[in-house]
């Protein structure tokens, strides 16, 4: 059986540090794919992106952190009157489906987003979302019609094994309701999803925990979160793993296990 990897890493543009790690990694080629936070990130840390031509750009539909680009007043229910801010994830889930958000707000949202992609000359390889929003029950299926219409048509498939902790538990339910390749989007097999809140990195750790836990499983995406440094209240260990993938030992258990890397522009 051939067996692939895409290696993605999320959140550039969340901050300088994050940008930072990100361009390096692709530099190093040590990521095959990225996807961009629209609503944060510098234009000149995405120009210095697109030079990489060997990495697929995605977006990080990001509707619960940061501002909107829409102006507040046209995507008044999704954004805190007082701060101008999204709602938070849980939030604006709750919300939604309570009726208390307008559907049209994140429609148009969502299409500032792209928008944003398009202007600066991005060809957007897929979508992902921050805190996996495109699967939240009701809510995602928001999302992925607005994604079908707008001709995204691969997207981030969250199924993965459920773990020990009660994040993991709740995406891999809300996968259930709403299942990406039920829904026709072109996507991976599963999603590795644990390699960023793990304290140690090493050799021994990505064997167990990336390479033997998706053996049976052709082709599947990791998920990291590198930066140059940390952020206070985060749990994820973002300087840990900019460290470990800048270094050969992960590269030669790929070699070993005959795991070809991919990007998402070659599905």
């Amino acid at each position: 059986m051939k067996r692939r990897i895409i290696l993605n890493a999320d959140d550039f543009g969340w901050d300088p540090e994050a940008s930072k790690a990100i361009l390096d990694l692709a530099s190093l080629d040590r990521i095959d794919s990225t996807t961009v936070m629209a609503n944060l990130v510098e234009e000149s840390d995405l120009l210095a992106l697109l030079k990489f031509s060997q990495i697929s750009v995605g977006i990080h539909l990001n509707l619960s952190t940061g501002k909107p680009l829409s102006s507040p007043q046209q995507v008044s229910t999704i954004v805190d009157p007082i701060t101008g801010n999204f709602y938070s994830s849980f939030d604006l889930w709750t919300k939604y489906n309570s009726g208390r958000i307008k559907p049209e707000h994140i429609v148009r949202e969502i299409q500032q987003q792209l928008a944003f992609f398009y202007d600066h000359g991005v060809n957007i390889s897929h979508a992902d979302s921050h805190q996996h929003i495109h699967i939240y029950p009701g809510l995602g299926h928001l999302i992925q019609n607005i994604l079908k219409k707008k001709k995204i048509t691969k997207l981030r498939n969250c199924r993965g094994r459920a773990g020990v902790d009660r994040r993991r538990w709740i995406i891999k339910g809300f996968n259930q309701f709403t299942s990406v390749k039920k829904a026709g989007f072109v996507t991976t097999d599963g999603l590795c999803s644990a390699f960023s809140v793990k304290e140690e990195y090493n050799r021994e750790f990505f064997l167990r925990n990336v390479i033997m836990d998706y053996l049976n499983v052709p082709l599947y995406e990791l998920m990291v979160h590198p930066a140059t440094s940390d952020k206070s209240g985060s749990p994820l260990h973002r300087t840990k793993e900019y460290d470990f993938l800048k270094s050969d030992q992960w590269i030669q258990l790929l070699d070993l296990y005959k795991l070809e890397r991919t990007n998402w522009h070659k599905l």
